[in-house]
């Protein structure tokens, strides 16, 4: 799913999640992905849904530089599935899964 040049696999808005795939919960990186977009669904909740989450993401996003990897947001919801991942994946123990081979053990980002 693409919004101008930048590519998504998942989007949030409010309670729904919108994927660029279908989901498969047998693939260590769909449900990588999956609890990514499910923590910007608390994040929305915390923010009081659509105007403060999105004020806050874009707030976020200037202060980063425009970089979608260190929003605050999007840190918080990389942070989640790193400290998580064994839980996510079913594995025995930490960064356990991995969305890519390239990437660093316990690090998802999504392009």
């Amino acid at each position: 799913m693409c919004f101008g040049a930048t590519s998504y696999l998942g989007v949030t808005l409010g309670g729904l999640i919108y994927l660029d795939e279908p989901w498969d919960a047998t693939v260590d990186g769909d449900r990588e992905l999956m609890a990514h977009e499910l923590v910007h669904t608390r994040q929305y909740r915390r923010f009081v849904y659509g105007t403060g989450f999105a004020c806050a993401y874009g707030i976020g996003f200037v202060q980063s530089g425009f970089d979608y990897a260190a929003n605050p947001l999007e840190d918080e919801a990389f942070d989640f599935v790193t400290v998580n991942a064994a839980s996510i994946c079913g594995r025995g123990h930490l960064h356990a899964c991995r969305s890519a081979p390239e990437a660093d053990p316990g690090t998802f980002r999504p392009t």
